[in-house]
Parts: structure tokens; sequence; C-alpha cells
């Protein structure tokens, strides 16, 4: 079971990760675009 829930921890730290890289590298009206795209499929 602690093995399972380190394993979660770690992917979503690192999607949180590659989440901010790309928010770096894309200009922020695309980003909110982005968004906006996907809290309405939500």
């Amino acid at each position: 079971m602690g093995k399972y829930y380190k394993k979660i921890i770690e992917i979503l730290y690192i999607e949180i990760i590659i989440f901010n890289e790309r928010s770096k590298m894309f200009d922020w009206g695309m980003l909110e675009y982005e968004k906006k795209i996907y809290i309405g499929s939500r």
C-alpha cells in the first residue's frame, strides 16, 4: 500500500513539473485558451 501511494505522488509530482515547463514555454494567451477548453470539457 505504501509503495503504491508513493508511486502516485511521484507521478503527480512529475505531471506538475511538466505542466510548469509547458506554461513557461507557451505564451499566456495560449495557456488561457487551453485552460478554457480543459475546464469546459469537465
